[in-house]
């Protein structure tokens, strides 16, 4: 009988026991830990062509394809991962930063766009940020010929530095180089009245965001007039004498 109420009693210990730790452990788990972060979506943004005869036109981006999203706090580089414009940050304020540009994809290959913005983050929250990426960072710069000049010059050579220009590509400059320096080779066709253009050169002003196309034309020019600039700029060109006809690029 002793023995019975021994068993008993432990059994009734052994339940209260299990049961009072059963019950921390429920206490514990119901205990929720403080929230820490928060959701930062960067919503698609717009961007502009180039201006072009001062007209301009906003575009919207459908993918970040092909975009580099990075985060600083101060000077520190924030390690994230972005999937499709959404990621999960401590709380804090952050330095966002959206741009095109890569080692692959520099400001020769394209349009180059680049925008920053400062960002909170609140615990438990999401915040949504839009940014305007405005006109690209680079310039852009064209070629073409007039009937008259093809009429009577092949075109051998039109660089801008060290890049070979064409007339049927558009071609990429860093804006921070506000002045291009070109060179033109240019053959005389076989029966016309002009010469050889062994090598004329002149200079384009760039600026970012800016669409310079350069014409090269053929017109009567007047003794003296070589080298000389137009006064307005939109009509600005280089003149350069060959056997009494002037070969000249006009530029906006």
């Amino acid at each position: 009988m002793q023995l019975r109420t021994n068993i008993i009693r432990n059994i009734l210990v052994l339940t209260l026991v299990i049961g009072a730790c059963t019950g921390c452990d429920n206490d514990f788990m119901q205990v929720e830990a403080p929230k820490t972060t928060g959701v930062l979506r960067l919503q698609m943004s717009s961007n502009q062509h180039y201006i072009d005869i001062e007209t301009r036109a906003s575009v919207p981006l459908t993918s970040w394809d092909g975009y580099t999203i990075t985060l600083k706090q101060g000077d520190k580089a924030v390690d994230a991962t972005f999937d499709n414009g959404v990621a999960i940050l401590e709380a804090g304020t952050y330095t966002l930063s959206v741009t095109n540009e890569s080692a692959e994809y520099t400001a020769y290959s394209g349009p180059i766009y680049y925008g920053s913005t400062d960002v909170t983050i609140e615990a438990g929250k999401q915040t949504s940020v839009t940014l305007d990426l405005g006109k690209p960072k680079n310039a852009m710069v064209t070629l073409k010929a007039s009937k008259d000049f093809t009429d009577l010059y092949t075109i051998s050579s039109f660089k801008i530095g060290d890049v070979e220009l064409n007339t049927s590509d558009a071609f990429y400059f860093p804006a921070a180089a506000t002045q291009l320096t070109y060179t033109l080779v240019a053959n005389a066709k076989a029966g016309s009245h002009v010469q050889d253009i062994t090598s004329a050169t002149g200079t384009i002003a760039i600026s970012a965001g800016t669409h310079t196309p350069i014409t090269l034309k053929i017109n009567p020019c007047q003794e003296g007039s070589q080298g000389a600039y137009a006064a307005d700029w939109r009509f600005g060109y280089l003149c350069w004498l060959y056997g009494g006809y002037g070969c000249y690029a006009e530029f906006w």
